[in-house]
């Protein structure tokens, strides 16, 4: 509200600086050119000050909830997720990782909101409790359809959902009973999955690989994964998966 009040101000005075070129007595002139520029730098004083007061606050908030921002204006790191601050609209974005995948748009630059939104993706994010050999089973399994040596992650990802829909959708597959299964959760599974320090699954093993530059200009050829929640991550392109070969005796 303070910021929508301001706004006014700055508005009221930014036409004022008009009418300014209008004067034709070179004093008086002088005179409204510097009165200008002091209110000028009493507004952008302003600006600065709220800017503080929000980072302030909602740096408070977020420690609250365990976490730690990192960065600065425009984006913010918070997590596994980037805020990126738009003080001129007056709001915020909410983005995975790397700002390739959307969470939310447009959330009011109030802290509390923030929070809010920050809280209600987590819980989403972690909807139960992860089994890595589960999904590294889903995850040959999906490979094995391809029928490739190397094949690119986001290719099993529709694999993926599939596997995760209840038996609800699978009798009747309607938007309804669809459980979504985001990019940004798959990245998270695969995250999850190299911490669990699991490294084979029914009789075989299994790598990915870094994705090359061009690779990650390609949302098809490239997946960015977490590699600790401070932020962090890695561009991966491909899986593979690769047959145990039995010890000789």
């Amino acid at each position: 509200e303070e910021k929508k009040e301001l706004a006014k101000i700055e508005k009221f005075f930014l036409n004022r600086e008009k009418e300014i070129k209008n004067i034709n007595n070179q004093y008086l002139k002088d005179l409204a050119e510097k009165f200008y520029k002091e209110i000028a730098n009493f507004l952008k004083a302003e600006k600065e000050s709220l800017r503080e007061r929000f980072g302030w606050e909602l740096k408070e908030l977020v420690e609250k909830e365990g976490k730690t921002i990192k960065g600065q204006y425009p984006d913010l790191k918070i997590g596994f997720l980037t805020l990126e601050i738009n003080f001129d609209r007056n709001f915020a974005n909410l983005y995975w990782g790397n700002k390739l995948e959307m969470i939310k748009r447009k959330i009011p630059l109030q802290p509390p909101l923030i929070i809010r939104s920050l809280q209600e993706f987590y819980r989403s994010l972690r909807p139960g409790e992860f089994n890595p050999q589960l999904f590294a089973q889903q995850l040959l399994s999906a490979y094995l359809k391809k029928e490739t040596e190397k094949v690119f992650l986001i290719d099993l990802l529709p694999e993926i959902a599939f596997a995760l829909q209840g038996k609800e959708f699978r009798e009747n597959p309607n938007r309804r009973n669809f459980r979504e299964y985001p990019r940004y959760r798959f990245s998270y599974d695969l995250y999850q999955l190299k911490n669990s320090g699991l490294r084979e699954v029914a009789g075989y093993t299994f790598s990915f690989a870094v994705a090359t530059f061009d690779q990650t200009l390609e949302k098809r050829k490239a997946l960015w994964v977490p590699i600790n929640e401070e932020g962090e991550g890695v561009y991966y392109s491909t899986v593979t998966f690769k047959h145990i070969l039995p010890k000789e005796t």
